[in-house]
């Protein structure tokens, strides 16, 4: 079961799990994390966030394993329309490997499928702050 989570300038607000995505409270700014699909033996993982905003940044944190002492945690922080071509660098350059993710971007959400050799893996879920969203 997957379950959201929303963060806004005035804290956290609880949404239902990701199969109803019912918000709770609405408002905005917030920038919110979901994973579309998990990874496996045979699919690669995908998960999407969506930045509702209109200035300002958000950071997004991710350990690819549960472990997190073996890898230094993912931890850039994006203007509120960066481009998706922006974050798949970054990506790339943080793990010095290329092709580990393909990130596209329709409106305000980003997906990202995780190919190379963080494909085929159920990969831990990145999480997102939008505090300072405006």
């Amino acid at each position: 079961m997957t379950f959201l989570m929303l963060e806004d300038n005035s804290g956290s607000y609880e949404l239902e799990d990701g199969s109803g995505g019912t918000l709770l409270e609405t408002g905005g700014p917030y920038v919110t994390v979901t994973t579309i699909q998990d990874g496996g033996p045979t699919q690669n993982e995908i998960q999407q966030i969506t930045v509702v905003a209109t200035g300002g940044t958000w950071l997004v944190t991710w350990f690819p394993i549960s472990d997190p002492q073996q890898i230094p945690p993912l931890d850039p922080r994006f203007a509120w329309d960066v481009s998706a071509a922006a974050i798949q660098a970054e990506f790339e350059s943080y793990f010095g490997l290329t092709g580990v993710v393909s990130v596209s971007k329709v409106g305000n959400v980003y997906t990202f499928e995780f190919t190379g050799d963080f494909g085929l893996f159920d990969l831990e879920q990145m999480t997102a702050d939008g505090s300072n969203l405006t």
